[in-house]
């Protein structure tokens, strides 16, 4: 059974729908009281409830006029002071509306802003909306343009009354979600790829010839040899001077691991071999061989099976 908390919410919303069907054109009624059960839908009773019907009413209609227009890959700001005789309604706080293609991190990077020169946010309303716009960007009826999802946000702060106080407002937040826009442009994409490359790491490098792979020295003994290896996967190291082979296993590191890849690790080669006679990294990671008597070392893919 629901809680009379939200069977009040839901009366409020059905009398602000009953507005609408009395006050506008049934097409225009039909769609604003789809907008305003969206537009309320997460909004606490609270914020609800000392307010009247008509009052509900026109802030819901005020965001969704102002979104009637809007040219694709670009946002709408205003920042303003509602009042019954210019907006149709009231409100003690200073408004602002946004409408944007819905993109990550703008209603923190907004109330951020915000929050950096002062000014407290009292209430975000903040509902992702669907919306069919024709070339020029008006809102279009069903099947006669193209969808595109919407971050359509009224976002009510302490009232600044300055005209110029409220362009500098306005032009703050246009900004802010310009550089939301260039950050997030392609930020799918990338992590798109990042993931192809992860999970490219999971394979296990092929082995190459050996004549592909030079071999180096000879090293007069004191001297170091420094292999980074960036695919995971089991390798071999071979000094060609007494025959010794190290086994070098390369692992792919953790999501969480934490990862220096500026610590090598040390193997020492002499007449006994190598020693420790295995290492293991993480990729792209080193490995530093050092030569106690003369040398000439090979690194390659071990062959499969080894």
């Amino acid at each position: 059974m629901a809680s009379k908390a939200a069977q009040h919410k839901s009366e409020l919303i059905e009398r602000v729908k009953a507005l609408a069907a009395a006050r506008l054109p049934a097409e225009r009624a039909t769609a604003l009281s789809a907008f305003v059960a969206q537009f309320y839908a997460n909004v606490a009773i609270d914020d609800l409830a000392s307010e009247s019907p008509d009052n509900l009413y026109a802030a819901a209609l005020s965001l969704w006029t102002f979104a009637g227009q809007r040219a694709a890959g670009t946002a709408k700001v205003r920042v303003y002071n509602p009042r019954l005789d210019e907006q149709g309604w009231h409100s003690s706080h200073t408004v602002v509306e946004v409408v944007n293609d819905d993109m990550p991190f703008l209603v923190d990077s907004l109330t951020s802003a915000l929050n950096q020169r002062d000014l407290t946010v009292y209430l975000v309303i903040h509902p992702i909306v669907r919306v069919l716009r024709d070339r020029t960007g008006n809102r279009a009826v069903a099947g006669k343009g193209e969808e595109v999802a919407e971050s359509q946000m009224q976002i009510r702060i302490n009232e600044q009354t300055a005209p110029d106080r409220l362009a500098e407002i306005k032009y703050l937040l246009e900004q802010v979600l310009a550089d939301v826009r260039a950050a997030t442009s392609d930020w799918r994409s990338m992590r798109a790829r990042a993931e192809e490359i992860l999970a490219a790491l999971d394979t296990a490098p092929a082995a190459l010839p050996a004549d592909e792979i030079p071999a180096r020295g000879p090293l007069p003994a004191g001297d170091l040899f420094a292999v980074t290896l960036i695919n995971p996967g089991t390798y071999r190291a071979t000094n060609l001077a007494s025959q010794a082979q190290l086994q070098i296993t390369v692992a792919k590191p953790g999501r969480d691991e934490p990862y220096s890849p500026a610590r090598p690790t040390l193997v020492r080669a002499g007449d006994q071999g190598f020693d420790p006679p295995a290492a293991h990294i993480l990729a792209g990671q080193s490995i530093v061989l050092l030569a106690e008597t003369p040398a000439r070392f090979l690194v390659e893919p071990a062959p499969s099976g080894r």
